[in-house]
């Protein structure tokens, strides 16, 4: 599929302008609007004219020509603003892109930036920059980042993150940054791919995202100097403070964030790993997830009856969440493996119920879906569920390897 170089072709570019010259009508007025002007950030009233997809003049004028086709919208009574950027977005948290951009898109979120963890991880680069190409289609402007690790220790890493996907990825036009460094301790010890990767980055004139939880002051600095740009993990007014001094972007937060016997199974039945979790239940009997950093399968549970049940059911709708209790399946939510087909206003329903049930079983911590997530997310600190075993964040150690089948 051929990718488009420009925003407009300039035939498009002559018809908005004819738009103004009032020889071609628009296709929708917004008339006695109230709208947001970003630039003088006041409330004005006028009439903003639209021509395809672009608003091609916003004041006090009507269009000099308005045919039969031309949509005219009433908007007394209403407030209009640009459309809100969401900086950072995980379009497969349970959802998928298409789902997540359309229900933003519905409350006024018509740009988003998006990880691409999930497509290095489970596709090859082929059926990836085809599905950025088809998601141009969307009414929403979707941009990328490019991430230098993969958030956990990885069986493959130097396949799945090798050198020529990584620059392939960052030369792609809706790639604008690169991260988040969620391996930045690896990057202070000495890692110097990531930090060629990061360079690379930079001659293609493209930001660095940060991911620096507690970070001192003098690893901020450093970090600063390596090249990044910014940072969305100040958790303190002191935080925000230190990083906006030493010149950083710094993106305020908002969102959901802030055991028994687990197995973590790799999804091609090559090894698995088995600890003592403790405090994610009091009361749980299984559950059984294909959701998880790198696609593998996670079992936790206080029963192995009920954990072999939740297993097979999750086979058998293809992957997903399952829920059993006492040799019988209480809850089921097909992922396809990571992510849902449902809408988003179905795909919300499903997961309070999930939250619901956990928390009727003892799950106390305020997001089930992220502690699954995040079981084996090695940016975060001390012990984490890895392909290559039981791995200790702080000390750079696996203290038990995975168990070969």
């Amino acid at each position: 599929m051929g990718e488009q170089r420009y925003r407009w072709k300039g035939s498009e570019l002559r018809e908005q302008a004819a738009v103004i010259e009032g020889k071609q009508s628009p296709t929708k007025v917004l008339v006695n609007a109230t709208y947001l002007h970003s630039y003088f950030r006041e409330w004005v009233k006028g009439n903003i004219w639209i021509h395809g997809d672009r608003i091609v003049y916003a004041g006090e004028r009507l269009p000099d020509r308005v045919d039969e086709a031309c949509e005219i919208v009433d908007c007394r009574g209403y407030v209009l603003v640009p459309g809100y950027i969401e900086p950072h977005v995980h379009p497969f948290q349970l959802y998928n892109p298409r789902s997540f951009a359309r229900y933003a898109a519905a409350r006024g979120t018509t740009t988003l930036v998006n990880d691409n963890l999930f497509f290095l991880l489970h596709l090859n680069d082929d059926e990836a920059l085809l599905f950025l190409q088809q998601k141009n289609t969307l009414p929403t402007s979707m941009y990328w980042w490019c991430r230098f690790d993969g958030q956990t220790e990885l069986e493959r890493e130097d396949e799945q993150l090798s050198n020529v996907r990584i620059k392939r990825w960052l030369d792609q036009e809706t790639v604008l940054q690169g991260g988040e460094l969620t391996s930045w301790p690896r990057l202070v010890s000495g890692d110097d791919i990531v930090l060629y990767w990061m360079q690379e980055a930079k001659r293609r004139r493209r930001k660095i995202e940060g991911h620096f939880p507690g970070a001192s002051e003098k690893t901020l600095v450093k970090m600063a100097l390596f090249g990044a740009d910014g940072d969305h993990e100040a958790m303190t007014g002191k935080e925000v403070r230190t990083r906006l001094w030493h010149g950083y972007t710094v993106t305020l937060r908002h969102s959901s964030i802030r055991p028994d016997l687990p197995v973590l199974l790799d999804r091609n039945g090559r090894w698995h790993v088995n600890t003592m979790l403790k405090g994610f239940s009091s009361a749980l009997g299984g559950l059984a997830s294909s959701y998880s950093n790198t696609g593998d399968l996670v079992l936790i549970g206080k029963h192995k009856e009920d954990m072999l049940l939740a297993f097979r059911r999750m086979k058998e709708i293809g992957g997903g969440l399952v829920l059993a209790e006492n040799g019988e399946i209480v809850f089921e939510l097909p992922l396809g493996g990571m992510m849902s087909a449902l809408e988003m206003e179905s795909l919300i329903d499903k997961e309070k119920e999930f939250i619901r049930l956990l928390r009727e079983r003892g799950y106390r911590f305020e997001d089930p879906v992220y502690s699954l997530l995040f079981l084996q997310s090695t940016h975060l600190p001390y012990v984490r569920i890895t392909q290559r075993g039981i791995y200790d964040v702080m000390h750079k150690t696996v203290l038990f390897p995975s168990i070969m089948r």
